[in-house]
């Protein structure tokens, strides 16, 4: 399958929420079949931001129609904090990611994670510090050498760091998710089409 398909989306996040600051936050939500619950989640997360003073659109609302079954929501939010308070609520959100880049290759994911400033990736390095890159794919699996692609394909996003790498106990997670379920779900789209 190619990450290069215009149907398929890649983005990397960082799996911390220790810094505080507003910005661009990737939801992990449950997604099941889209006849039972999966469409509640919005709700769920608008009710969820009411509650912590979040004031108007927090995410794009076209995403509702466009992926239902996707279980990945980039939302904005004015802290760290308010995520982390909603997803202590939260019944259908699996995890929230700080997001450093996106994009719908590989390539340009990588590339929108290297213009995220370096003075906010460099609170997480240093001989004290220790990280690893995890992996999270939907609608697909990867085996250890397309994971390994990924993760070598990340490294100019972390240049010169000191931190090293440790894949047990690490003190930062970093996730590359990916979302294969688009394309598939946009072929389905075509097979329909045909018929």
């Amino acid at each position: 399958m190619s990450t290069s398909s215009a149907a398929s989306s890649v983005s990397a996040a960082a799996g911390t929420t220790e810094v505080n600051n507003g910005g661009n936050f990737l939801l992990q939500t449950v997604c099941g079949d889209p006849k039972s619950f999966a469409d509640f989640r919005f709700a769920e997360l608008e009710s969820l931001a009411r509650v912590e003073g979040v004031e108007g659109s927090f995410y794009d609302e076209k995403v509702k129609q466009q992926t239902s079954i996707s279980p990945y929501l980039f939302v904005q939010l004015p802290s760290a904090q308010v995520g982390i308070n909603m997803m202590e609520r939260s019944v259908l959100t699996k995890g929230l990611f700080e997001c450093w880049g996106r994009g719908t290759t590989l390539e340009a994911c990588v590339a929108s994670a290297m213009e995220y400033p370096d003075a906010k990736k460099q609170l997480y390095d240093g001989p004290e510090e220790s990280f690893c890159i995890r992996i999270n794919v939907f609608g697909a699996s990867f085996n250890t050498e397309k994971q390994k692609q990924y993760r070598d394909a990340f490294k100019p996003a972390f240049p010169n760091w000191t931190s090293p790498v440790q894949f047990s106990s690490p003190k930062h997670r970093f996730w590359i998710m990916v979302d294969q379920g688009k394309e598939k779900r946009a072929n389905k789209q075509i097979k329909k089409l045909k018929k």
